[in-house]
């Protein structure tokens, strides 16, 4: 009888201790999402690990150090490029927590994504445009331009015609440094330093792109000086893109004129706001406008009728300075943004190593941006 019960006892912690931890069970939350508004939370990087990250780790216990580019898929998984050795790759963020690492494209600095697709562009010395299928990994180059070998390139004016060789190697080579997003049907849209956009009608070919109203915003904006653009955003359930210079901000509405704020002196004069994202009240969130000797954070709300508005989102944070407050997303050095389906929003952190979601305050407390 006495065997039997020890017997039993032992059978029953037994199961107990299998039913309480498994080998491949966490100690904690691999999927941290914010429940209220105002709250962030980090869901990948560590920024205490400098080394490349690992395919199925968890992506916060991995280094998340990027370059740039952030991009959302429809079911909620996030894609951001990671620093891997010279090559780079896009960590894809899966629903358990877990990161799969994807060898896309040609170092990526900036990601977005329609449907099943993922758009890669790279815009240092060459340029690359590459959309890779999210369900088998193939790739296909859309746009490349080498200024040693300029291959894969057509330019066609308005009409239709192509350029002539002379103004395809003008614009091929401007094309260094500048953004791209997708506009609503999929079509990406690119945009220069100095404002000028063009779209990429099919595989090999890029046309200059004149939205109505858009010169005259430009114009308006730019006001003689170079516009500088740093981000192109895009609204999937507005169709509204805003193109982001260090000069102002332009809204191109699905249907209608587009619209600029030029920014005033005092911006002007700081480091450019480098990410946005459109909030779907007609206003567009800019952060960034940061750097190693202006660390004073600057998050603004931008509209067509109110101007900018500074942000009430307290002093700057170091990396080890996380306290779940709205400060480490102005403090931070963003390399790209998203929206997830739940409206929460998710932007990498260039200086930390981190990627971070967060979601907006019902009410943003902020001051009109001074003069």
């Amino acid at each position: 009888m006495r065997r039997n019960r020890f017997t039993t006892t032992a059978a029953a912690i037994m199961i107990l201790s299998a039913c309480s931890s498994t080998p491949d069970e966490p100690s904690f939350n691999p999927t941290p999402r914010p429940t209220r508004p105002g709250q962030v939370v980090i869901i990948a990087g560590d920024h205490n690990i400098n080394r490349d990250p690992r395919d199925g780790e968890y992506a916060l216990q991995t280094s998340a150090y990027t370059n740039g580019g952030l991009a959302a898929a429809g079911d909620g998984r996030i894609m951001f490029e990671v620093v891997h050795g010279r090559e780079g790759r896009i960590a894809r963020l899966e629903h358990n927590g877990r990161i799969t690492l994807l060898k896309l494209g040609n170092v990526p600095s900036q990601l977005a994504v329609h449907g099943n697709d993922l758009w890669l562009m790279s815009a240092y010395s060459g340029f690359d445009l590459t959309k890779a299928s999210l369900a088998t990994l193939g790739q296909e180059v859309q746009l490349a331009w080498d200024s040693a070998l300029g291959e894969k390139l057509s330019v066609v004016t308005d009409s239709g015609r192509p350029a002539s060789k002379t103004k395809r190697e003008e614009i091929a080579e401007s094309l260094q440094d500048a953004r791209f997003n997708l506009r609503a049907d999929g079509t990406p849209i690119i945009a220069r330093k100095d404002g000028e956009l063009f779209e990429v009608p099919e595989i090999g070919t890029i046309r200059r792109w004149h939205p109505e109203g858009y010169d005259k915003a430009l114009a308006k904006v730019s006001a003689g000086t170079t516009f500088d653009t740093t981000y192109v955003a895009s609204d999937s359930r507005t169709g509204e893109m805003a193109i982001l210079g260090h000069q102002g901000i332009i809204w191109i509405p699905r249907t209608g004129a587009a619209s600029g704020l030029r920014f005033p002196q005092s911006a002007r004069s700081l480091p450019p706001w480098t990410v946005a994202a459109q909030l779907g009240d007609g206003s567009t969130l800019l952060l960034g406008g940061v750097n190693a000797t202006h660390r004073t954070p600057r998050p603004v709300r931008a509209s067509k009728d109110k101007g900018l508005t500074l942000l009430s989102w307290g002093e700057a944070r170091r990396c080890d300075e996380f306290d779940g407050s709205l400060a480490t997303i102005g403090s931070a050095f963003p390399g790209g943004i998203a929206r997830l389906p739940d409206g929460s929003l998710v932007i990498s952190d260039k200086m930390c190593g981190r990627v971070y979601s967060f979601r907006m305050p019902d009410d943003p407390a902020g001051r009109p941006y001074p003069a």
